[in-house]
């Protein structure tokens, strides 16, 4: 390590991801592909489809994580360079609790500010004193790394709504008047300051700094970002208990991305612990793209309490859903680096038995490698417009599986 430049280390991990990213979408395709061309010459078995992606994605998360492990092994993967940095700086990164910037928004006036360009009206709420009112539903939407303020907050929202289209009033039948969104907003960027103290321990470890390579301070970076989640559930902890007073057919939609999924898992687990009776907060919980555990949701995991913040109503079945895609570049790579374990994004939650409170979506044929909100909710666009029917015209998802209408009011 002491003769390797952070720029080659940079670029030698991402294109280890890259192509084992693409190896495994070679994999699903061609399983799915070869299966596909002996069913048809057997008669009409297409029904049996899903159930073979959905095994030959299985095999080829397997794949995928024997061969990261083997990245590890042979130092293409710095996951103990890294481990080491982060501990000989950790309380240099650390800011003091009352320094993390934690904001609770309400969008005002969600359609106008996506579509017509009008100027965003964003109103800091302070959980510990809204008033939630009983006729109306409540959309709460927590970013993951590289987003601080209010800026980042309402363009996190923003990608979201180009691509599904809830305030859009082109798409005829549609009304989402009677939601309210919410926004979280935490401090997970990377500091001038944290980039400097980050370069100076890589210098002092014998890598030679000749560049950038923010995927490399990212991964020193992460378990700071982390804690800061964590502060953050703190913080939104009273506003989503407020949610249990709601009528059942008014809660509403939880949407995490990345280290937000850590932000309302941390909030929803300790929820549940502290009063197991407590009513869900939401109908539905979209974990997406999740940077945690694959094990957090587990018996033994980190949460295993948090999916049941959400109940699908009336149906009583799991409300959280949780969006993985098996060849996620960044959480494939960055995130295992970081954490020396696999992510709940690239791998789905471990399943313990058949009374989880949650259920796996398989997006890796939808999104591919995409991790980050400027790709992942584009490429999720025709799948989530139909969950929340908004789409224009008869479209089908990307993805090969389904999941409910997000409501049910009948």
């Amino acid at each position: 390590m002491g003769n390797l430049s952070i720029k080659k280390m940079e670029q030698t991990v991402k294109k280890a991801g890259s192509d084992l990213g693409n190896a495994t979408n070679t994999i699903i395709n061609n399983t799915v592909s070869d299966i596909r061309n002996i069913l048809s010459n057997l008669g009409d078995c297409a029904s049996a489809i899903d159930n073979i992606r959905l095994r030959a994605t299985h095999r080829a998360i397997q794949y995928h994580t024997s061969v990261a492990r083997i990245l590890k092994e042979t130092e293409v993967y710095p996951v103990e360079l890294i481990e080491r940095i982060y501990n000989s700086i950790a309380d240099l990164l650390k800011i003091p609790d009352s320094e993390v910037e934690i904001r609770l928004y309400h969008l005002i006036n969600p359609g106008p500010a996506v579509w017509e360009s009008q100027p965003r009206d964003m109103q800091v709420i302070d959980p510990d004193t809204i008033s939630l009112p009983q006729d109306r539903v409540p959309f709460v939407f927590i970013h993951g790394v590289e987003n601080q303020g209010e800026t980042d907050a309402f363009e996190f929202y923003k990608k979201f709504e180009k691509s599904v289209w809830m305030y859009n009033h082109n798409v005829p039948g549609v009304d989402y008047s009677s939601v309210d969104i919410y926004i979280v907003s935490y401090d997970a960027k990377i500091s001038n300051e944290n980039q400097q103290i980050i370069k100076s321990a890589f210098e002092s470890a014998g890598v030679i700094v000749d560049g950038d390579a923010p995927g490399m301070f990212a991964a020193v970076m992460w378990k700071e970002w982390v804690r800061r989640a964590r502060l953050t559930s703190d913080k939104i902890m009273p506003f989503l208990n407020k949610m249990k007073y709601l009528p059942h057919n008014y809660r509403g939609l939880a949407v995490t991305h990345s280290l937000g999924c850590e932000v309302m898992a941390n909030a929803g687990h300790r929820l549940i612990e502290n009063d197991p009776d407590l009513e869900p907060a939401f109908i539905r919980w979209w974990c997406m793209a999740a940077a945690l555990p694959s094990d957090a949701f587990s018996n033994t995991g980190l949460y295993p309490s948090a999916p049941r913040i959400a109940m699908n109503y009336p149906l009583e079945k799991p409300g959280t859903t949780v969006w993985f895609s098996a060849s996620d570049s960044l959480l494939s790579t960055l995130y295992f680096i970081a954490n020396d374990h696999f992510a709940m994004g690239q791998t789905g939650a471990h399943m313990i038995d058949q009374y989880a409170h949650y259920i796996n979506h398989d997006v890796t044929l939808c999104v591919l490698e995409a991790h980050m909100t400027d790709t992942y909710f584009p490429r999720l666009g025709t799948t989530i417009r139909k969950y929340l029917g908004t789409q224009i015209w008869s479209e089908d998802p990307n993805s090969d599986c389904a999941l409910e209408d997000i409501f049910r009011r009948d």
